[in-house]
């Protein structure tokens, strides 16, 4: 199949209700498509400027029937997303009116796109590299404003940028290493010590780049905290707090809450979903036994707690307890001491809780009720989450599955190479590595390819993009 000489049609935009559709068509056959069913208001033939939009009617094919009243522009190759011809046409919203659209245009001649096309056509026209290509996919999955603007800067090419930095890097020490197996009469022996070195800052630099992939993954999907504690301790007063509203039921009676509740707001441009928990000390029996027993699986898979505790009270043994066992499962812990508002002596509870809490763990006094220490909740709390709007700012990012495997093989690759560098008799393998380097950020940047690559990433896409 060819993507550069036939004609392509598809909406651009999601499909359900909305204000406006967009339907876009590239190719050689696109402007000629269009004149054929846009009647602009002015009358007569559209003369379709360069990147002006005109308003007109779409017509059917059965006596010219109008089928929506819609903005047309017309983008000239090269300067357009594909680097073909391309006309946007701007319609009401809804689905139906736009698919009636490309029915008529299929009518004409023209091809449905397949998914990730117009982006495929774009790489394939050298409109933008492949991880540019793999940021659009990315721009319409992510779900924060940290993870948006990483997607939108490998758009503009700052991934690909560092990618080409660090392949040119390897294509020099290649060239050193291969000038001595040819030449080394001439050009003199191979500095060991001052390769060895520059291998290791492209390691430190890769390394680098795959810790920046782990991080990705939890700005896309998002990070889950659990809040849990005794029962009547405030853990819902707390997440209505953290919400901005009253999304769970609040009493004096212990156990108001007798399932979780589980729900999304955004901190520091990260996704977080905030999970209340039924509280500790309920009876075992019943809807209360089956409530305790869910929160049970949820603290055994959590990753991130903040757990509450009563400054109203003494100290609770078993509170004791589960706090040191989320230490020692490695779990990421924030635990706070409620209701100090109305504790006849919270100071003295938050000494026994400290002293009996091994391993020195911070405890942060709360109302969770009047706001009282809560700007040092909130700290702490977006600490926990992961990341800071300033590390993702300066940070450059991995965000598919494909740079980053492609990323771990040039890495081992990396790492066999330092292990050539001291046998003289070795230096046709340290050449045939930084070969395997080479190509390796060749394949990251889609300067080598093939068709099952393409494949991997364009049936990723939605149709239209």
């Amino acid at each position: 199949m060819s993507y550069i000489s036939d004609t392509i049609v598809a909406t651009a935009t999601p499909p359900g209700r909305g204000g406006l559709g967009v339907v876009r068509i590239s190719g050689p056959q696109a402007l000629s498509v269009v004149h054929k069913l846009f009647r602009p208001l002015s009358g007569g033939e559209c003369p379709f400027e360069p990147r002006r939009l005109y308003l007109g009617d779409i017509l059917s094919g059965k006596g010219g029937e109008v089928l929506d009243r819609v903005m047309a522009v017309y983008m000239p190759a090269p300067a357009s997303y594909t680097r073909e011809d391309v006309v946007e046409i701007s319609c009401h919203g809804g689905g139906a009116v736009a698919n009636l659209i490309v029915e008529r245009i299929m009518e004409l001649g023209v091809r449905h796109a397949e998914a990730g096309e117009f982006t495929r056509r774009a790489f394939l026209n050298g409109a933008m590299d492949i991880t540019m290509a793999e940021a659009v996919a990315e721009l319409s999955k992510v779900g924060s404003p940290l993870g948006a603007s990483i997607a939108a800067a490998n758009l503009k090419g700052e991934l690909s940028g560092k990618l080409r930095e660090l392949k040119d890097s390897a294509v020099i020490l290649r060239a050193e290493v291969e000038a001595r197996i040819e030449f080394e009469e001439n050009v003199g022996k191979l500095d060991r010590e001052g390769t060895y070195g520059k291998l290791d800052e492209l390691a430190s630099e890769i390394e680098e780049l795959l810790g920046s992939y782990r991080t990705y993954r939890l700005l896309r999907r998002g990070v889950e905290v659990i809040i849990c504690g005794r029962v009547n301790v405030g853990k819902t007063t707390l997440f209505n707090r953290l919400l901005g509203s009253e999304r769970g039921l609040v009493d004096r009676t212990a156990g108001t809450t007798r399932d979780w509740i589980a729900e999304e707001i955004e901190i520091g441009g990260v996704r977080v979903r905030l999970v209340d928990t039924a509280g500790f000390g309920l009876a075992l029996r019943g809807l209360d036994g089956r409530a305790v027993a869910r929160s049970e699986e949820l603290l055994g898979e959590a990753e991130r707690i903040v757990y509450m505790l009563d400054a109203t009270g003494g100290v609770c043994k078993e509170d004791v307890v589960r706090i040191e066992e989320n230490i020692n499962r490695g779990v990421e812990q924030i635990v706070v001491l409620n209701k100090v508002d109305i504790a006849k002596d919270y100071q003295k509870v938050l000494a026994e809780y400290s002293n009996n809490i091994k391993d020195g763990v911070k405890i942060i006094p709360i109302s969770a009720k009047s706001g009282q220490g809560m700007e040092e909740f909130n700290s702490a709390l977006a600490d926990m989450v992961g990341i800071s709007t300033k590390e993702g700012a300066d940070r450059i990012f991995v965000n598919t599955r494909r740079q980053y495997r492609l990323l771990r093989q040039i890495a081992e690759d990396v790492t066999s190479a330092k292990g050539e560098i001291k046998p003289v008799e070795r230096i046709e393998v340290l050449a045939y590595l930084l070969t395997n380097i080479q190509e390796g950020f060749e394949q990251l940047l889609g300067e080598r390819y093939d068709e099952d690559m393409l494949e991997e990433i364009f049936t990723n896409f939605c149709i239209g993009k």
